[in-house]
């Protein structure tokens, strides 16, 4: 006989203790059974196994819904350039109901405050930093696109007005080697011009203070034609030059001594589309200069020198900043045509010349080098002194450096010594002559101690044609001992 829930009334199988329907557990069958009492036997696990039930069911049907509404959800430019954010951290930031209710529901503590808090700070800092690199970006495309405008629009040296010697504009050739190097000026109030015979400008002097620099290629629409000498003397805050393009191709004379004295003058660009005419002497007592640019076929700047070709490459102007202790004639120069190349660098001690130099200018004055070295058909060094070889197999004293400090110096067998003021060693306190050795003319022989400032004791070979001036009629009160 089939027995009947005490709860809810429905059949119920007689060996059956838990009715199917409503899930009441049934010990006592009877009839009379009070319903009261059976709510007061009902075991506790009920309700939790119920909560897990519906809790499982609404977990699969939120997991359903959400995974369809992120299908759904398009991608928006703002989510794909989101910086630093992860997946995980998108899902900690965002309110999720579902895992709210289980926190709830299994009372787990809600911890993604601080957590949100801590991402929210972080995001931030990432939010900053895009938006810092954003401003930097579009203050360089700024700065990119104004001298764009500046370079392909109206010439700043071409105006219409007549008030261009008042503008003051940011050169449009900016450096790009650094990005840190200063933008040169260009500024035409600061140029004092004339205008010569052939119709173009000359610059005769500087009178600004910028440090760095745009010389002009035209000025009211006329041609620079040249840099006169002295138009930079003595200016003490300029570093570096730049020269403008030449918009229409002419000749360009930059004449000695233009930067005189220049001391904080480090580099010069000189100009393209341009036919250069650079004098050795331009930048003479620049004491700073170390660069040079120049794009002319017939100049080259290497390691410090510039070079003028003229049927030959020889050196034209030596950077006296140039730092290197030691220069060397290349293979395909033929020598040094600027006889000041050296004369205020303090840096070159030893001078090497190759086998080709047949050029070097005798009336030199170079008094940091101490020693040259050389051995080819033109000249060969002793002991860092440098002779001539004559074409009668003799040798001729070309360069005593100045700087030479070997306090004692023996002439070669066969030699002529020409002294010159230019030649002259204060380190030499003994001097070698053998017999075959002589002096070009008995006055230098008189006035020997002119050019040894220091010398204490000469050594003569018995049977020298000059002993007797030597002993006798000259300057030097020395010993001279006679071998």
């Amino acid at each position: 006989m089939a027995k009947k829930c005490l709860h809810c009334g429905a059949s119920m199988p007689e060996e059956a203790n838990i009715c199917l329907h409503c899930l009441t557990i049934c010990n006592n069958t009877s009839a009379n059974f009070d319903k009261q009492t059976l709510m007061h036997k009902k075991k506790k696990p009920t309700k939790k196994r119920l909560s897990i039930l519906i809790a499982a069911i609404i977990f699969v049907q939120a997991v359903l819904s959400l995974g369809t509404v992120q299908m759904d959800q398009p991608v928006t430019p703002a989510t794909i350039s989101k910086v630093g954010t992860s997946n995980a951290d998108t899902d900690t930031n965002e309110s999720n109901p579902v895992s709210k209710f289980f926190k709830k529901v299994f009372g787990i503590k809600d911890d993604t405050q601080e957590s949100n808090t801590s991402g929210n700070i972080s995001s931030g800092k990432a939010a900053t930093s895009v938006s810092n690199t954003a401003n930097a970006n579009t203050n360089a495309s700024s700065m990119n696109t104004s001298g764009n405008t500046e370079s392909h629009g109206a010439a700043p040296n071409q105006p219409s007005s007549g008030n261009q010697e008042n503008n003051t504009t940011i050169a449009p050739t900016a450096p790009t080697s650094s990005q840190s190097e200063e933008k040169p000026v260009l500024n035409y109030g600061d140029y004092e011009y004339k205008t010569d015979t052939d119709g173009e400008i000359q610059i005769t002097k500087y009178t600004g203070s910028d440090s760095c620099i745009l010389i002009p290629d035209q000025i009211n629409g006329i041609d620079v034609g040249s840099i006169e000498s002295y138009a930079f003397k003595d200016n003490s805050t300029l570093q570096t030059v730049y020269f403008k393009d030449s918009e229409n191709y002419h000749i360009l004379w930059v004449n000695p001594y233009a930067f005189y004295n220049c001391k904080n003058l480090k580099k010069v660009v000189f100009p393209k589309n341009t036919d250069l005419g650079i004098q050795a002497h331009f930048a003479l007592q620049c004491t700073s200069m170390k660069e040079i640019e120049v794009e002319h076929w017939q100049y080259r700047f290497i390691d410090g020198g510039l070079y003028y070709y003229s049927g030959g490459w020889s050196l034209s102007y030596y950077c006296e900043g140039y730092t290197a202790s030691t220069y060397r004639i290349p293979d395909w120069c033929g020598g040094i045509a600027g006889y000041d190349c050296f004369t205020y660098n303090q840096y070159v001690k030893k001078f090497y010349l190759n086998d080709t130099s047949a050029c070097l200018l005798y009336n030199h004055d170079y008094p940091y080098i101490e020693e040259y070295i050389a051995d080819s058909d033109y000249y060969i060094s002793i002991d860092g002194v440098l002779f001539k070889k004559e074409s009668n197999a003799t040798l001729s004293l070309y360069i005593l450096p100045k700087a030479k400090k070997d306090t004692s110096f023996t002439f070669p067998e066969n030699c002529r010594i020409s002294l010159t003021p230019r030649n002259c060693n204060d380190y030499i306190e003994t001097l070698h002559i053998p017999k075959t050795a002589t002096f070009s003319t008995d006055t230098q022989a008189e006035h020997i101690k002119t050019f040894f400032g220091n010398l204490k004791t000469i050594y003569i070979e018995k049977g020298h044609p000059q002993t007797e001036i030597i002993k006798y009629h000259s300057n030097f009160l020395g010993k001279v001992i006679e071998y």
